[in-house]
């Protein structure tokens, strides 16, 4: 039996086991946009990622899609020159996982 701020309860042990030690695959490594702030573009390398499509989408503080490309694990560069200055939220998808960052324009 198990007391806390809720009362009394029951307790159940549930054995778990990975065959990678918890491991798994691990993280897709950080994208990092540069220079941030960009001024009439910035920078992505995904030479680190494992082979595939990379999906990336651009989103100002309205949640309004700016920016919609694609990259094939090299480095991709992106025009902001008709970006007004702001935050923007990037985000980049393989397909199964997402990753979200802030990206700052001023020009």
């Amino acid at each position: 039996m198990g007391v806390n701020k809720c009362g009394v309860g029951g307790v159940q042990y549930i054995p778990v086991s990975h065959d990678t030690n918890g491991g798994g695959s691990g993280p897709l490594p950080i994208v990092v946009p540069y220079p941030n702030a960009a001024d009439d573009k910035f920078s992505l390398d995904f030479s680190q990622y494992p082979e595939g499509t990379y999906y990336i989408y651009i989103y100002d503080m309205c949640s309004n899609l700016m920016y919609y490309g694609e990259s094939q694990n090299a480095e991709k560069t992106i025009s902001t020159i008709d970006l007004p200055n702001g935050i923007y939220f990037l985000h980049f998808y393989n397909g199964t996982e997402i990753i979200q960052m802030q990206l700052l324009v001023q020009h």
